[in-house]
């Protein structure tokens, strides 16, 4: 039987074209498939608040920032936080709204003694992941051991209703900063090199969180050779997971 070189190029021609077609349909598949892993994860577990400071050492005198973040795991369209400062040895003194994920304040964030008030909501559906609302501004008064706590905090879900989320109470709520005295700028026992720490989802560097980070992850998860905690408890826990996917998927 002769074979025409005609017939070679068509059989090729349609095996590239049934490559085609099951790569076009797989793709939604992969994405619908992990879409919905990300759903899963992201619908359990509480969303909650972190408090940053920077420095967590800083003599009498000195200036402190507290970063304040929400990790929603729900998309979370509005927050009404309260962070509570001991006035005795920290005094807040003015915040910063620069980078923050509020689009809309109800109030505009408010100083009243030793607590601030960070109100407002963004105009889409909600935010999912680990973001900034706020940095505040302390001064550090006098000697001593600062604890500045979240107090009365409040998300509400981009569900259209408003309905109220429930707030980890097991999160990092509190920002531990040590005063010392004028002239001493290490805490005693300490180094006094600065060490900065940056939790980014971006796993592989690449400036983009995609399906190579999420097998990272997953890789790290099962061997237990890494730890990626984006979520600052100190784990590797569904919840980082979750901020993981969020980021992949809706940023």
């Amino acid at each position: 039987m002769r074979i025409r070189m005609k017939d070679i190029i068509e059989r090729m021609s349609a095996r590239r074209r049934s490559r085609s077609t099951t790569i076009h349909y797989m793709f939604p598949l992969i994405v619908a498939t992990f879409g919905l892993l990300g759903a899963s994860y992201l619908s359990t577990g509480s969303s909650y608040v972190v408090l940053t400071p920077n420095p967590a050492y800083v003599e009498a005198g000195g200036d402190v920032e507290i970063k304040v973040e929400a990790i929603a795991t729900t998309p979370v369209n509005t927050v009404d936080i309260e962070v509570a400062f001991p006035d005795s040895v920290l005094r807040p003194t003015s915040v910063e709204k620069g980078g923050s994920v509020i689009t809309l304040w109800t109030i505009e964030p408010k100083i009243e003694g030793n607590k601030v008030t960070l109100r407002g909501g963004v105009f889409r559906k909600g935010f999912l992941g680990r973001h900034t609302i706020a940095t505040i501004r302390a001064k550090a008064t006098s000697e001593g051991a600062a604890d500045v706590l979240v107090r009365n905090s409040v998300f509400l879900a981009g569900d259209g209703k408003g309905t109220p989320l429930v707030i980890d109470p097991d999160s990092n709520q509190k920002a531990a900063i040590r005063i010392g005295s004028k002239g001493q700028t290490s805490a005693p026992g300490t180094l006094t090199s600065k060490v900065a720490v940056e939790v980014i989802t971006d796993i592989d560097g690449d400036n983009d969180v995609d399906i190579s980070d999420i097998q990272a992850f997953m890789s790290a998860w099962h061997s237990k050779s890494k730890t990626y905690d984006f979520s600052g408890d100190g784990r590797m826990t569904f919840r980082d997971f979750a901020i993981l996917l969020s980021d992949s998927f809706f940023k």
